[in-house]
């Protein structure tokens, strides 16, 4: 084979004006040898120098794709090859990418994982080949297989390896390193490893140069695009839940992902029991509560604080099948980084599904940064909130405080030592209706039933610390025109019956703390109620929506917060004599039933209790005694309507006008169209779509309730016959409220009920 060699280039004598002093002569002498060694270098076995030459010449642009195809074409056409390929290694992030293939750009770099195994086997082919058989490293050949369909392709690899010293125009902390791959070449394998090595003894310094500043400029665009990402989270640090929002639809933008979940561990616990913020598209974000106990990659994460990559295919068996039955959607790749503080490790960070590839070193360099700035920044937003909240509760507590009338201590005396004997024919029957009690009775026949129920003696409780509570309750009830210290003495009425007529602690169906539990949450749970609804709350976004929209729920959890304000008032604290257990659950069951008043709760857990109910309640599930209760709750609160007509009608009147204040406030409906409100629908709906259905679960579970849904089932039949009446009353430009009012109204009702008998 020809070997083209550089001619050594004759000396040119210089002239010399004085003797040079021996440590110059022999400094020249050093510099003639390594010129003659520079130029014994220079000797190319197959290349030819000119085209060489002519190469290097051209290697003037700013990309290194341009480059590298550059570079194929020359060794296509000097090995006789139909493609050429150069795969570049990153040892360090242990894996390899593919930018160009012939004289082809591809769109986007593909990245292979790679280990450094297997870049230690490849760094001792120096000078050798790397043959497409079963000796090859089964890294390399996954690679070959993904990127062709053919595997029948003859491949020769030659590795490029170079001393990090010997270029310093390298990339920082990486070995430039090359797999220079020839695809059906017409030469031979010894002029395959010369032609690599003589071209890229003159040309890699250029190509890495070139990647080394396209990597500045990578970064600069990345330190641009995190900047942003900080941006926009510091707008949201007002709010937790928003600002989380933002940061699971941040990560999925940064890292090209399609999905990002979001776990956050519970305080107190090893498991990753989360709130879980999930986004499947840039305009669906959602958040929900679930466990991750079960999902293993970000409890493991979170619980080793090691950032975890997976690749389908890699690691197939680590793969959340859990997550994938929650999303929907089947995962091809993971990238799973912690969240982490000054104080440790405080949840994960899971991404899905990266478009146009898999997850890469770039993703991992840019995680790691969000881990750390995220960690810190709900820190500090939790800290920011609870401090906002804390002025609204402040705010709320001196407002209540203002509103409450101060219990004077000779009330509670006066009560304690009340001679009166307090009896109401039928008071421990369904059928009896509350509102007909006095209002200045009421506070005796709450207690009346606290004792009869035997909590006194149960728990130990001191009868002048719960009186004292009630007046707290009752002082703290609104002047409205149903939600009221009546609705609440109501519905601790009707749990007073459930617990005494049905026997649950005697029969075992709940424990004596859930009863007490059950029979506080009904006559406390509509305290500081203020008439104005949910949505109004949410709409007008003021400032209880601040302080409780982001958790649902908000009038609810307002007065589940000023129930235990005034639990916690001096005085006041009836349960001080429990254990601390005891206690803690006391509590915890008082936030979920008086939370289960709320009917957006109440449909959520309906397929539960029907589930319940009719597939064998069983008392030893604590379970099935949490939803029981649940429903008990619901159907107290709602137990109004299941009296005689006469009280049923009152209440609807009383629930209108409240509705009719409301309104008067929101002015989203005028007074003229709220006149020609269809309250007959209204209450048939309600009747049919809330009530029948828990009542109905009720009766079936105790036969004596039976009797309950009957009653409901005749107020919708009178209220199918009111219609007609109130459709004439608005042609006439009777108002509604004065219709329920006259005595010709029920009249009329009970006239139409007999004539439809009769049919």
């Amino acid at each position: 084979m020809e070997t083209f060699t550089l001619n050594k280039l004759p000396a040119v004598a210089k002239p010399v004006s004085f003797v040079p002093p021996p440590y110059c002569r022999n400094a020249q002498r050093k510099e003639v040898v390594r010129a003659q060694e520079k130029l014994l270098s220079l000797k190319l076995r197959v290349s030819n120098p000119s085209k060489l030459l002519l190469l290097c010449e051209t290697l003037t642009d700013n990309s290194s794709k341009a480059l590298e195809v550059k570079l194929n074409t020359y060794l296509m056409e000097e090995s006789e090859s139909k493609a050429v390929f150069l795969l570049h290694l990153h040892p360090s992030s242990q894996e390899t990418f593919i930018q160009t293939l012939g004289k082809n750009e591809l769109e986007t770099s593909q990245r292979f994982s790679l280990s450094s195994e297997t870049v230690s086997q490849i760094i001792q082919h120096e000078n050798k080949t790397l043959k497409w058989d079963e000796n090859i490293n089964s890294e390399i050949l996954a690679v070959f297989t993904e990127m062709f369909d053919d595997i029948h392709y003859r491949i020769t690899v030659v590795p490029i390896v170079k001393k990090q010293n010997f270029y310093p125009c390298s990339i920082q902390n990486l070995k430039p390193t090359l797999l220079t791959c020839f695809l059906d070449s017409g030469k031979n394998e010894d002029y395959l490893i010369n032609l690599a090595e003589e071209l890229f003894k003159y040309c890699l310094p250029v190509l890495l140069n070139i990647m080394s500043s396209e990597e500045e400029i990578r970064k600069r665009i990345q330190y641009q695009s995190l900047l942003a990402v900080i941006r926009n989270l510091l707008l949201s640090v007002e709010d937790i839940n928003g600002l989380i929002k933002t940061m699971t639809e941040e990560a999925r933008k940064i890292t090209n992902s399609k999905h990002c979940t979001l776990f956050l561990n519970n305080a107190g616990r090893v498991d990753l029991i989360s709130k879980v913020f999930t986004t499947f598209s840039s305009s669906n974000i959602r958040a929900s509560i679930k466990s991750a106990e079960d999902h293993i990659i970000p409890d493991h994460v979170a619980t080793t604080g090691k950032l975890m990559n997976l690749q389908q295919g890699c690691e197939i068996d680590l793969i959340d099948k859990n997550l994938i039955e929650y999303t929907g959607f089947e995962t091809r790749n993971i990238l799973c980084f912690p969240i982490k503080d000054e104080n440790g490790i405080m949840g994960a960070v899971q991404l899905c599904n990266k478009r146009n590839g898999n997850f890469n070193s770039y993703d991992e360099e840019i995680v790691n940064i969000l881990s750390f700035f995220y960690g810190e920044l709900i820190t500090h937003t939790i800290k920011f909130v609870q401090g906002e909240n804390f002025k609204v509760r402040n705010h709320l507590s001196n407002e209540l405080m203002i509103y409450q009338i101060h219990v004077e201590e000779i009330e509670v005396e006066k009560k304690l030592t009340c001679p009166l004997i307090h009896w109401y024919p039928n008071f421990d029957q369904f059928s009896f209706s509350p509102r007909t009690i006095v209002p200045t009775e009421t506070t005796c026949f709450v207690m009346k039933m606290f004792q009869d129920l035997g909590f006194c003696k149960t728990f130990s409780i001191e009868k002048s610390i719960f009186l004292r509570f009630v007046f707290h309750i009752k002082n703290g009830c609104r002047n409205i025109r149903y939600h009221n210290w009546k609705h609440l003495f109501s519905t601790a009425h009707f749990a007073y019956l459930c617990l005494k007529n049905l026997q649950l602690m005697e029969k075992a169906y709940i424990t004596h703390l859930e009863a007490l539990a059950y029979f506080i949450s009904c006559l406390c749970h509509d305290v500081d109620y203020r008439g104005i609804t949910n949505p109004f709350h949410r709409e007008a976004n003021n400032i209880l929506a601040s302080l409780y929209s982001s958790y649902g729920s908000i009038m609810e959890r307002h007065r589940l917060s000023q129930l235990l304000r005034i639990l916690n008032t001096e005085g006041c604290n009836f349960l001080e004599t429990l254990e601390k257990e005891k206690y803690a659950l006391f509590l915890n069951l008082l936030k979920d039933f008086v939370l289960s008043v709320d009917l957006a709760t109440h449909f959520k857990f309906y397929k539960r209790q029907y589930k319940m109910i009719y597939g064998g309640y069983n008392k030893n599930n604590p379970e099935h005694r949490y939803v029981f209760v649940g429903l008990l709750v619901t159907c107290a609160d709602l137990s109004d309507h299941t009296k005689d007509w006469s009280v049923v009608k009152n209440v609807a009147l009383d629930l209108y006008e409240e509705l009719l204040a409301e309104q008067n406030i929101t002015q989203d409906i005028s007074a003229k169209e709220m006149e020609s409100f269809p309250l007959p629908d209204f209450q048939i709906e309600f009747l049919k779509q809330v009530c029948l259905p828990v009542f109905k679960l009720l009766g079936a579970m105790f036969v004596p309730l039976k009797e309950l849904t009957y009653k409901l089932k005749k107020h919708i039949l009178y209220w199918e016959c009111s219609k007609h009446i109130f459709q004439k009353a608005i042609i006439e430009g009777i108002p509604c409220v004065e219709m329920l009012q006259s005595e010709q109204f029920d009249a009329t009702i009970e006239a139409t009920v007999k004539l439809l008998q009769k049919k």
